[in-house]
């Protein structure tokens, strides 16, 4: 018997966020960013309208396996966004815009404080059930969710039309190789 393994679709990485990429652009820099900022905010928001529905008291289980699976993204596909801005996006907006330095200091900061936020809830996730954990968890919920809805306003009004102002930069291949020189001829032997 035979088994078939469904793989994923490959994730595109880090470098196709470059907005210089002569393949993507800056426009699909902001598409994908606004992409990602868009169905990150609808699965908060939906975690936040479940817990709003029940209120900050005893939580059902139902809502547990919810924040679990919104503390995974988190720590997963966020944390991946995240990391790309940080290290592909930010440095090449940087680069060519320093006067946007301290603006891309406090996306940073406010990553930082995503990223501290999405381990607490984790680590609430695993502390002993109760109502004082449960009206915790509550709590940093609502802020983070905040947060985000903060800092994606904030980077999509600071970073989107600094984007549009990159140049695509030319290939790297043809960049590293220097002159094009003619192909040689060689005479094959017999």
């Amino acid at each position: 018997m035979t088994a078939v393994i469904r793989l994923r679709p490959a994730r595109p990485d880090a470098t196709d966020m470059d907005p210089t990429n002569e393949n993507t652009g800056a426009s699909g820099t902001r598409a994908r960013l606004r992409s990602e900022h868009g169905r990150t905010l609808r699965r908060a928001r939906r975690v936040e309208e479940m817990l709003r529905s029940g209120g900050a008291g005893r939580m059902r289980a139902v809502e547990h396996r919810s924040l679990r699976s919104f503390a995974a993204f988190l720590l997963g596909a966020y944390e991946r966004h995240m990391s790309a801005e940080e290290s592909v996006v930010f440095p090449r907006l940087e680069q060519e815009f320093p006067e946007l330095g301290e603006t891309l200091r406090r996306l940073r900061a406010d990553h930082d404080e995503l990223r501290a936020m999405s381990r607490d809830l984790e680590r609430l996730l695993s502390a002993a059930p109760g109502e004082r954990r449960d009206e915790r968890l509550f709590v940093l919920v609502m802020d983070l969710v905040e947060l985000m809805r903060l800092h994606f306003h904030a980077e999509e009004q600071a970073v989107f039309g600094w984007l549009g102002r990159l140049r695509a930069a030319p290939a790297a291949s043809k960049r590293s190789r220097g002159p094009r020189r003619a192909p040689s001829r060689r005479r094959a032997s017999h």
